[in-house]
């Protein structure tokens, strides 16, 4: 897929979700300082076809550049999550939101309240909480198995 949608923003800014899963099963996301629909409509894309692996996993979902998400946007990902339920309950088990701002944190309850998500979740301050976090959501499922 093209990525046209950068010329929207100023050079050398951020505007694409970045994915990480040289460590599966901990998925490593990092949300953008700028990003408009096209670029959310690809991380809920590439969310997507995480879970079309079929296979146990939990996030780590770096959200410390992260700007507010548009109504549509966040309308958008209550119904990802609504739709997707039931591979989220079956293969992801759990995310851990790096989150250093009250107002993303007030965003991520909102979206919460509209579509709550069918696994654990925490949100800590710092990577190495919540990769310390994934890695014990995993053991607890999967002893020995990562």
């Amino acid at each position: 897929m093209a990525s046209t949608h950068r010329q929207w923003y100023p050079k050398g800014v951020e505007t694409e979700f970045l994915f990480d899963d040289k460590r599966w099963p901990v998925l490593h996301v990092s949300s953008p300082l700028q990003f408009n629909d096209a670029a959310f409509n690809a991380y809920l894309a590439q969310m997507g076809a995480y879970l079309e692996r079929k296979q146990p996993h939990v996030i780590v979902f770096d959200a410390t550049k992260t700007q507010l998400m548009s109504a549509s946007q966040r309308l958008a990902q209550a119904n990802w999550l609504k739709a997707n339920r039931p591979a989220l309950q079956q293969f992801c088990l759990g995310v851990a939101f790096v989150i250093d701002s009250m107002v993303v944190k007030g965003m991520l309850s909102a979206i919460l309240m509209f579509a709550p998500l069918p696994y654990d979740h925490v949100v800590v301050k710092s990577l190495s909480e919540a990769e310390a976090w994934a890695h014990k959501q995993f053991d607890k499922r999967f002893p020995g198995k990562r």
